[in-house]
C-alpha cells in the first residue's frame, strides 16, 4: 500500500502541468441515514456509489465533502481515486466529539471528509461549542450531530503548503424572508464562524476556507454574520461569479422545493489568486436506471493559484 501511494504521488507530481494551480471542490452529498439501511426516497446508497464513480473521473486536487454522515460511506468514498484522506481527529477543542474516544469519526458526527491527491502533513478537528436546540430535535436534528471544522495542511509540488478548512455550519431552517415560525440559527452560526476565524488567525501561510456555510447573498439565506464576513476573514475572497445565477441550493434540483442560492463556498486568503469558480454536478444522471441528481446540493469548484 505504501508503495502504491508513493508511485501515485510521483505520477501526480509529474502530471502537475499547471504549475502553482490547485483545483478544489466543495460538495454537500446529502447522505442522511435512511430507515433500515434502505435507499428510501432519496436513493442515498445508489447516489454514494455513483458519486464515487464520478470522483474517479475528476481532476480535482482537493475535495471537501459534507453530510457524509455514515462511517461506512466515508470509508467507501475514501477509496475513490484520492490516496490521501482526512477522516480522523487528533485535536479536539471546546466540546469534544465522539471521535475523541477512538480516533475516528462515528455515525452522525461531523459528516466531513477531505480527499487529496497530495500528502496531508498536518490535520486536526475542532468541534463547535454551539449547536442546535433540543426542543427542535425532531425538526432539524442539529443537536444530535457534532458539527465541526476539519483543518488539513497539504503539501503541493514545489514545496508549497496550503491549509484547507472544511466545515458545515448550522443550517437556516427558514425558506423565506422575513423569517417567521422557523429556526434561522443566526446566533449559532455566528459563534461557529467566530471560532473558525480564531483558528485561521493562528495559521501561517495560504488558507482555503469553505464548505456548506448555509448562508449567502440571497435574502432567504443572508444573515448578519454573512454581512460581517470580511471583519472575521480580512482579505479572503472567492472566485468571480454571479451570485444571482450561481445557486448550489436550487429549486431546479429534484430534491429541493425552494432556492436558497449559493450557500456552498470556497474562500481563499489574500495570498491566493482565485479563478474559474463554477457550479458542478448540477445535471440529472442515470443512476442504476433512475434519473437522479447526485445530491440535494450542487457542487462548487474553484481554481486557486499561488
Amino acid at each position: 500500500m505504501r508503495l502504491f501511494i508513493l508511485i501515485f504521488a510521483l505520477l501526480t507530481v509529474a502530471g502537475f502541468s499547471n504549475a502553482g494551480e490547485v483545483k478544489v471542490l466543495t460538495y454537500n452529498i446529502y447522505r442522511k441515514p435512511e430507515p433500515f439501511g434502505l435507499g428510501g426516497r432519496t436513493h442515498a446508497k445508489k447516489r454514494v456509489k455513483q458519486l464515487c464513480l464520478e470522483l474517479k473521473k475528476t481532476d480535482y486536487d482537493v475535495i471537501m465533502l459534507q453530510e457524509a454522515w455514515l462511517s461506512k460511506d466515508r470509508k467507501y468514498l475514501s477509496n475513490c481515486g484520492y490516496p490521501f484522506v482526512m477522516d480522523i481527529t487528533n485535536v479536539d477543542y471546546y466540546r469534544p466529539g465522539r471521535a475523541a474516544a477512538n480516533g475516528r469519526e462515528q455515525n452522525l458526527e461531523t459528516g466531513l471528509l477531505i480527499l487529496s491527491k497530495y500528502p496531508i502533513i498536518k490535520k486536526y478537528r475542532v468541534s463547535y461549542g454551539e449547536r442546535g436546540n433540543w426542543w427542535t430535535l425532531f425538526s432539524d436534528g442539529e443537536t444530535v450531530v457534532s458539527k465541526a471544522v476539519y483543518a488539513a495542511q497539504i503539501a503541493f509540488p514545489g514545496d508549497k503548503k496550503i491549509w484547507f478548512f472544511n466545515t458545515h455550519l448550522a443550517a437556516n431552517y427558514c425558506d423565506y424572508y422575513p423569517w417567521m415560525n422557523c429556526e434561522p440559527y443566526e446566533d449559532v452560526r455566528a459563534e461557529q464562524v467566530k471560532m473558525i476565524a480564531k483558528l485561521v488567525s493562528n495559521t501561517d501561510g495560504p488558507v482555503v476556507l469553505g464548505g456548506d456555510l448555509n448562508m449567502g447573498d440571497k435574502l432567504s439565506s443572508r444573515d448578519r454574520i454573512w454581512d460581517q464576513w470580511q471583519d472575521y476573514f480580512p482579505g479572503f475572497s472567492q472566485a468571480p461569479h454571479d451570485p444571482k445565477r450561481s445557486s448550489t441550493s436550487s429549486s431546479t434540483n429534484m430534491f429541493k422545493e425552494t432556492d436558497n442560492g449559493k450557500i456552498d463556498h470556497l474562500f481563499g486568503s489574500a495570498d491566493l489568486i482565485k479563478t474559474k469558480g463554477n457550479v458542478v454536478f448540477d445535471q440529472l444522471m442515470n443512476i442504476e436506471g433512475l434519473s437522479l441528481h447526485l445530491s440535494d446540493h450542487y457542487g462548487w469548484e474553484t481554481t486557486f493559484s499561488f
